[in-house]
């Protein structure tokens, strides 16, 4: 089975590394982090080289980033890859919907766009049981 940690914190670099120590702390078997952000990433990896932990020999990092901010690192973050321009593009799109409607009048109304994401390997994980 898989137990799930989870703790907030903010796209700091430096907070987001704290939050993984303090994670580390907590739950000493930990075998992955997941950070919402490569720039947090960026900070947890620091922390946890900080205490002597390897990425992904001594536990596994995946990100929510673009491709091209995940292969900026060394090693490369595997995570979860978002189409950056077809968000852009979706995001102008509603930004125009809404200020039509907020000229002409018309309530604002909610809507979802889903857009595909993939899950991407590359340096930053390993399966648990090889540690």
């Amino acid at each position: 089975g898989l137990d799930a940690h989870r703790i907030a914190s903010d796209l700091d670099p430096v907070a987001a590394g704290q939050s993984a120590l303090h994670l580390i702390d907590s739950f000493p078997g930990l075998s992955a982090i997941v950070a919402t952000s490569g720039r947090s990433a960026g900070g947890i990896m620091q922390a946890l080289h900080s205490r002597g932990l390897r990425v992904p020999d001594d536990i596994s990092l995946l990100t929510i980033a673009t491709p091209s901010l995940a292969t900026m690192t060394t090693p490369a973050l595997s995570g979860v890859d978002f189409p950056s321009a077809e968000l852009g593009f979706h995001a102008a799109n509603v930004l125009v919907r809404r200020l039509d409607e907020l000229a002409l009048g018309e309530p604002q109304r909610t809507e979802r766009i889903l857009l595909p994401a993939h899950l991407t390997l590359r340096g930053t994980t390993s399966p648990a049981a090889s540690r």
